[in-house]
């Protein structure tokens, strides 16, 4: 291994010593309000940007702000002391951040909903390519989709029949994801640790791609549709996505079952015969977060592990999202565990 990369795992081990363990979301998890929440995360490595909030200003949306910054700021950090042919991979796989604003802005833009800067997330301006402050200036969505046009996300214009045969916003986001997607999947070719990559950042990819079709299946998009915003596959068949795209909702499990992810099938077979679709993307990334942690805890000293903690610092912040606005929300306990990533 090349002293480069040596140093780029050995930074990866120190950043993850500060991600919050299981001890510390059972503390959080029983916090009485958000503001035993907050008193209790003030200890944590959120302490410094939380205080600077006042008492009045202190709620679920201006702590998941900056549970959010300090996400960005951990990833663009492993990516500005990679070498450089890892670097172009890992500012790729930020750039699901910026997809989460283009989806952010669409949505107020559809539903008519005021929205501002601030309710981004924040993206270092070296690393902005989209004009986010201009799409959210447009005056209808179609304005903002034509900002685009000059972008990665150009495709979202021109495949924009899709979405006006379905007027399903759910059909807008996948295009989305599947130009981020395929971009990630071609990005990792060549990489170190290339096969171990793909097994983590593949399978999230598919596991995405299945729930995105049974979500637009179950907002009855057409199977050409759901087939149109597929994404590029790593072990998912071609064969799987149009038996998956084709056949009936609760048929989905059985196909799943017959693939490399059978291990999810049952999972997924609760979750359509209970309709709890809603609960989809949180099964999804638990199941693709485990295999993350699972491959890059066997593989600590190669580059594998930097990917893990890429997607441990992901669920973190995922993870203080839902205990932030469970509090405010006063959801009870039990709810709220149940949905985090550990």
């Amino acid at each position: 291994m090349k002293s480069v990369m040596i140093y780029l795992v050995t930074r990866t081990h120190g950043l993850h010593a500060h991600l919050l363990t299981r001890e510390h979301y059972d503390i959080l998890a029983r916090a009485r309000d958000l503001n035993a929440l907050i008193e209790n995360l003030l200890k944590s490595d959120y302490g410094p940007e939380i205080g600077k909030i006042s008492s009045e200003a202190a709620n679920a949306s201006a702590l998941n702000r900056i549970f959010y910054s300090i996400l960005v700021s951990r990833i663009y950090f492993v990516a500005k002391i990679a070498p450089n042919r890892i670097r172009k991979f890992l500012v790729t796989y930020a750039d699901r951040y910026e997809v989460e604003n283009v989806k952010r802005i669409l949505r107020s833009k559809r539903t008519g909903r005021k929205m501002t800067s601030d309710t981004l997330i924040p993206i270092p301006r070296e690393y902005a390519l989209i004009n986010f402050q201009a799409m959210i200036e447009a005056p209808t969505l179609e304005d903002s989709l034509d900002l685009l046009k000059a972008t990665r996300y150009s495709e979202v214009s021109e495949k924009i029949s899709i979405y006006k045969k379905h007027e399903v916003q759910a059909v807008l986001e996948a295009l989305i994801d599947k130009i981020y997607f395929d971009q990630l999947l071609d990005s990792i070719d060549g990489i170190p640790d290339e096969e171990k990559v793909k097994e983590i950042v593949g399978a999230e990819i598919d596991l995405r791609n299945i729930g995105t079709m049974i979500d637009l299946k179950a907002r009855g998009v057409s199977p050409e549709a759901i087939l149109a915003t597929s994404f590029k596959s790593f072990r998912l068949k071609e064969e799987d996505k149009n038996q998956i795209a084709t056949a009936r909702i609760e048929s989905v499990p059985d196909i799943v079952a017959r693939t490399t992810y059978q291990g999810f099938a049952s999972n997924l077979k609760s979750i359509i015969e209970e309709n709890r679709i809603e609960q989809l993307e949180n099964a999804i990334l638990k199941e693709a977060y485990a295999k993350a942690k699972s491959i890059s805890g066997r593989n600590p000293n190669s580059f594998t592990y930097v990917i893990g903690y890429l997607a441990a610092a992901e669920m973190e912040t995922r993870n203080l999202i839902t205990l932030s606005t469970a509090k405010e929300l006063k959801i009870e306990e039990e709810k709220v565990r149940n949905l985090l990533y550990l």
